[in-house]
């Protein structure tokens, strides 16, 4: 009720006062000084002739939260009411009463408040006043400067982070004695790589024949790989890095390696190569073929490159002895007579 008389007395102000023009708009503030945010009257009056309609700026519609609907200056309205007209002859006098905030600190400069003027098919604009309001802090009366701050509130710890840091130190434990056992196993396990031959003999050994398409090329992966590696350790040479054609030129001009070696090792890659990369599907028979050249491309490198030994006993591992002249002679491991003699067996 005060509030409404305060916008009446504002518009019959208007009425009595004499220096009032024919459009005028004033802006009057419901307080003389607000906290931060807090909530007050934005009464904006406007005299114009009776010919004319006053159009105020409405409040849009929206969620506040996300964002001021309507300024003011540093002032954010959140709602409007349109108070009735004052009539004086040919001057009306318009009201309206807006509620909002401002949130600066120290001083708000509300306004200016812009309101149309339609007259026939004329707009005309008219602004009001700007009203600086002060704005107060926060505190309690009493307590106009910071105090030190307090100290820390205590606050129960909730079990449940308990749990979760519990259930963490398990896991890193877990985590921890699974990778000490792994490495004990790895350790354990952990043999010396056989040499290059025996390692090769071995993956020959254990190459089947590939019974179907789909075997095909892993069958030729595996018997290009052995042959490169062998090389690659017995002759020191970068095999698995060299293409083919590289590779056999490579060995060509290694005078370790003998010719026939070089080769065998040439065809054997090249039709890995062709599996490989062209997909091509040889006959069953070159499967077998393969294996037996990679057989005898290793044998002929390693017997050049790694001779056998002949021990002081004269005795070779391929059965071969000695003679006093400094000759070799074959040793047949035959049964023999108590004579001496070599005796047969009919078969």
């Amino acid at each position: 009720m005060m509030r409404s008389l305060g916008v009446w007395f504002l518009g019959f102000g208007f009425l009595i006062s004499p220096s009032a023009t024919a459009q005028e708009a004033r802006l009057h503030i419901s307080a003389d000084s607000v906290f931060v945010g807090e909530r007050f009257e934005l009464r904006v009056a406007v005299e114009h002739a009776v010919g004319s309609t006053a159009v105020f700026q409405e409040v849009p519609e929206g969620d506040p939260e996300a964002g001021p609907l309507l300024s003011f200056g540093d002032a954010e309205v959140f709602s409007a009411r349109r108070l009735p007209p004052m009539l004086d002859g040919a001057v009306r006098v318009d009201s309206i009463v807006f509620e909002g905030a401002s949130f600066t600190l120290d001083n708000a400069v509300i306004g200016p408040v812009l309101v149309d003027l339609i007259a026939g098919g004329d707009t005309s604009i008219v602004r009001s006043n700007t009203v600086t309001l002060p704005v107060r802090s926060v505190l309690p009366a009493g307590e106009a400067e910071i105090q030190p701050p307090g100290p820390p509130a205590s606050f129960p710890r909730p079990l449940w982070a308990w749990v979760l840091l519990a259930i963490g130190v398990l896991i890193v434990a877990a985590l921890l004695i699974w990778l000490w056992r792994r490495s004990r196993e790895k350790s354990a396990t952990m043999r010396p790589r056989p040499a290059p031959y025996p390692e090769a003999t071995r993956r020959l050994n254990a190459l089947t024949l590939p019974k179907s398409e789909p075997a095909i090329k892993p069958f030729y992966i595996e018997l290009s790989d052995l042959l490169r590696t062998y090389l690659s350790r017995t002759l020191s040479t970068p095999a698995l890095e060299l293409t083919t054609s590289e590779l056999a030129n490579a060995l060509a001009s290694d005078t370790r390696v003998p010719e026939l070696a070089v080769k065998k090792i040439r065809g054997t890659l090249r039709v890995a190569d062709l599996v490989k990369f062209a997909d091509m599907h040889p006959e069953s028979e070159a499967h077998a073929t393969a294996i037996e050249k990679t057989r005898e491309a290793v044998e002929l490198s390693e017997a050049v490159v790694h001779p056998p030994e002949i021990p002081e006993n004269g005795m070779a591992g391929n059965g071969v002895q000695k003679t006093e002249s400094g000759g070799r002679r074959e040793e047949d491991g035959g049964p023999k007579t108590e004579d001496g003699g070599q005796r047969t067996e009919d078969h």
